[in-house]
C-alpha cells in the first residue's frame, strides 16, 4: 500500500481517484504487454524470460530513486534510533491503527464491503469462470481468448473518476453492488455460454470501477502521518477477511458451482449494506 499512499500524498485535492484509476489501468497495460512479448517472443525460452524479468524490475528500482518523498523528512536524533526501538515504534503504531480501524464502525464497514466484492470478484473471473465456461461447453482456446477480453475491460478503471463525478459517490458504489449481486445470481442458474460471458464480464467491469473508488475513501479516512502504515494495516484486515471468503467459496465450489455463485451474490450483497452504512459517516 506504499504505493497508493504515495500517490494520494502527491495529488491535489479531488483527483487521486483520478489518479489511482491511471495508475490501475497502466498496470493492466502493462500486463497485457508482457503477455504478447511472451507469446510471440519468449515462448519456452525460460532464460530470456527470467532476463527480461530482471531488466524491466532493475528499471523500476532506477526509476523509483526519482520518487519525491511526500512527508516531513525524519530529524537527526530520530535516524539514530536503534533498530529495536523503530521495531517498537512501528509496532506501536500498527496496534494504535488496528485500535483505530476496530473503533471506527464506520471503516470496518467499508473495509468489509470492500473485501466481500474484491475477493468475490477475484475468484468467480479468476477461479470459478473456468469451471463455469467448461459446464456450458467452452473449448480451452475459447477460454483463453475470453481471458484476453476480460483483461482489457479491466482498463475500465480508468473511467471511475468520470462515472463518479456524474453518478455521485453513494449512487456508483450502489450499482457497482448491484451489478457484482445480479452477476452472481445468473451465473448461478444459467447454462448459456454467451450470458455466462457477459455476466462474468459485467462483475469485473463492476469491480475495476470500484477500484479507485474504495482506495480514494481508505485515503480519505486516514487521519495519521503513518499513511502508509494505516493503509497497510486496512489491507491486512481485508486479507484476513478475504482467507475466511476463499476457505468457503473453495468448500462450496466441490459441493456446486451453483453454490458458489450464491454464496458470492450474497456476500455482495452484505457488502451492499456495509457499504451504504459506512458511506454515512465518510466524509464525501
Amino acid at each position: 500500500m506504499v504505493d497508493t499512499s504515495i500517490l494520494y500524498l502527491s495529488c491535489k485535492e479531488g483527483e487521486s481517484q483520478k489518479v489511482f484509476g491511471i495508475y490501475n489501468s497502466l498496470g493492466t497495460v502493462g500486463l497485457l504487454v508482457s503477455a504478447v512479448i511472451y507469446s510471440i517472443y519468449v515462448k519456452d525460452n525460460f532464460k530470456l524470460a527470467g532476463f527480461l524479468t530482471v531488466i524491466s524490475y532493475g528499471i523500476s528500482m532506477i526509476m523509483s530513486f526519482y520518487l519525491v518523498e511526500v512527508k516531513e523528512p525524519e530529524t537527526k536524533s530520530h535516524k539514530k534510533n536503534k533498530l529495536r526501538e523503530k521495531l517498537n515504534d512501528y509496532v506501536k503504531e500498527s496496534c494504535s491503527e488496528i485500535r483505530k480501524i476496530v473503533n471506527n464502525k464506520k471503516l470496518l464497514y467499508l473495509l468489509i464491503a470492500v473485501a466481500f466484492i474484491s475477493e468475490t470478484s477475484q475468484v468467480v473471473t479468476v477461479f470459478l469462470n473456468q469451471l463455469k465456461y467448461e459446464s456450458c461447453g467452452l473449448t480451452v482456446s475459447s477460454m483463453g481468448y475470453i481471458y484476453i477480453i476480460a483483461t482489457i475491460v479491466g482498463l475500465c478503471e480508468v473511467l471511475s473518476a468520470f462515472v463518479t463525478k456524474k453518478a455521485g459517490e453513494k449512487r456508483t458504489g450502489k450499482y457497482i453492488f448491484v451489478t457484482a449481486v445480479l452477476s452472481c445470481l445468473i451465473l448461478a442458474f444459467t447454462q448459456n455460454a454467451a450470458v455466462s460471458i457477459i455476466s462474468i464480464l459485467l462483475l469485473q467491469i463492476s469491480n475495476s470501477i470500484f477500484r479507485p473508488l474504495q482506495l480514494e475513501l481508505q485515503n480519505r479516512q486516514v487521519t495519521t502521518d503513518k499513511h502508509a502504515t494505516a493503509l497497510s494495516i486496512n489491507a491486512m484486515f481485508m486479507d484476513c477477511v478475504a482467507i475466511g471468503i476463499n476457505l468457503i467459496f473453495g468448500y462450496l465450489a466441490q459441493i456446486s458451482l451453483t453454490a458458489a455463485f450464491l454464496f458470492g451474490a450474497g456476500i455482495c450483497f452484505i457488502g451492499l449494506l456495509c457499504f451504504r452504512i459506512s458511506h454515512s459517516s465518510i466524509n464525501l
